[in-house]
């Protein structure tokens, strides 16, 4: 899921590069500023939604806590209880994946399988001259991949067209395509990707026509591009014949735009990027960035009305979570992280309300107190699929488990479950459940009724939190 939002980051950032791009710079005919700026755009897409950039602090961090009375009325159920995911239920999110990954790899093959093809045809019909290799061949356009030329031998102008695809060669326009290529193949269902492309591949027969046109006679030039045949090439291949012909033609024609235009560049893309950088910087900190800014949402389970599980001897679970939450928020007050907790008090709260509380990773606490108490699974942890940030909530949950590993009095399930429990799968934030143990087993109990080892608890919970 981490590598899905990263996905849907980057393509907003390209939107909203190319949307710039679109408005203000197509028309211009600075060629070389607009493939360079196309290119960054993308390059700089890629990494900002993996920038974790810190901004000054000019507020205090403050302690958070919900008041003491609430008058909402809907609880979690008295038998909820987290399992194993059904291995024979339908997983959309699985779907999707299997889908996004089968059409990316069937692109990636596509391309390989171009590359094999120029590679191989090269090989058997290339003769190399200087430092092109000439493929002359009747099925194919003129076009070039890097210093590999291919060319039709019909044709009276062999001259120019030979010169068009050697500059091809000489500006790299080959190494764009495969880049632009690769980043298609995993981000084809963005249709920005396919607009840059479209324009990029123009913008490369500009720079090619704008040097020709002092070399050749413009108007022979143009006629030469206007009887010139489409013929179907491979796409990662820089052909002289395009569906975009008449455009390149007038654009050869134009007036050259006024030097002092390039400033508008320089003006419109710096800020653009810091907004960009900007908007980038919420909830992205784990680890040693778990700090000043970083909140972490504490969830003491059920409370008021809805007691939670019962033990044979009468322990509530909603009084051990709440014991629990305060040494967490303990523990992490001395790490200098805030927190919010959903209670502070034996009081009601809605499923609604705890998951509005707004933080960088959600912790619910809860404990099992269903069985006959003859045997435990212990601490179990526990994620949701369905989270918005599902696989950044596995990878905690698993940090959790090796942490918690250490404790001593209390076994850990080896088994990091899946669940649809309404707090996890709403939170907005990465989020783990925590059962810790069975009130009904009377080692489980022990353990947890123990203040010093609700303490330690608590900081093992936090090492993984800041170790993440």
């Amino acid at each position: 899921m981490a590598f899905f939002n990263y996905l849907l980051h980057f393509s907003a950032c390209l939107t909203i590069f190319y949307g710039v791009f679109f408005l203000f710079f197509r028309k211009l005919t600075f060629f070389n500023l607009n493939r360079l700026y196309l290119l960054c755009a993308l390059l700089v897409s890629l990494l900002i939604p993996v920038l974790t950039i810190k901004l000054p602090t000019f507020f205090k961090s403050v302690e958070m806590i919900l008041p003491e009375r609430s008058t909402t009325s809907i609880g979690i159920p008295d038998n909820f209880r987290a399992v194993p995911v059904n291995k024979t239920s339908f997983d959309w999110m699985l779907t999707v994946q299997v889908l996004y990954w089968g059409i990316s790899g069937l692109l990636m093959l596509k391309l390989l399988y171009a590359i094999v093809v120029i590679l191989l045809k090269t090989l058997k019909k290339g003769k190399k001259n200087g430092s092109f290799w000439y493929i002359y061949d009747h099925f194919n356009s003129n076009a070039s991949f890097f210093n590999m030329i291919f060319l039709n031998p019909e044709g009276a102008e062999e001259e120019r067209i030979v010169v068009h695809e050697q500059l091809h060669c000489r500006l790299l326009h080959s190494i764009d395509h495969l880049l632009l290529d690769v980043v298609a193949a995993f981000t084809w269902f963005n249709p920005i990707i396919y607009f840059l492309k479209r324009d990029l591949y123009q913008i490369h027969e500009y720079q090619v026509d704008h040097f020709l046109i002092q070399k050749y006679d413009p108007k022979d030039y143009a006629e030469l591009l206007l009887r010139s045949a489409s013929f179907e090439s491979r796409k990662i291949l820089n052909t002289f014949h395009t569906p975009s012909v008449l455009y390149r033609v007038q654009m050869m024609f134009k007036e050259r735009s006024d030097g002092k235009l390039r400033m508008v560049y320089f003006l419109i893309i710096f800020p653009l990027t810091m907004v960009i950088l900007y908007f980038n910087t919420s909830g992205r900190a784990y680890g040693s960035n778990a700090g000043r800014g970083f909140v972490l949402v504490i969830d003491a389970a059920h409370g008021g009305k809805d007691a939670g599980g019962i033990s044979i001897n009468g322990v509530q679970e909603k009084d051990i979570v709440l014991q629990v939450a305060y040494k967490l928020r303990d523990e992490a007050r001395k790490r200098g992280i805030s927190t919010v907790m959903t209670r502070g008090t034996d009081e009601f709260m809605t499923l609604k309300d705890r998951t509005a509380l707004q933080g960088n990773f959600f912790i619910s606490l809860h404990m099992n107190a269903g069985t006959s108490g003859k045997s435990s699974k212990g601490l179990e942890l526990i994620y949701s699929a369905e989270n918005m940030q599902a696989e950044t909530s596995h990878q905690i949950a698993l940090s959790l488990q090796e942490k918690l590993r250490k404790l001593q009095g209390m076994q850990v399930s080896d088994e990091v479950m899946n669940s649809n429990l309404y707090v996890l799968r709403k939170s907005r934030s990465p989020a783990v459940a925590i059962e810790m143990g069975d009130a009904n087993f009377s080692p489980d109990l022990k353990f947890i009724l123990n203040q010093e080892k609700q303490q330690e608890l608590a900081g093992k919970i936090m090492d993984a939190i800041t170790s993440f």
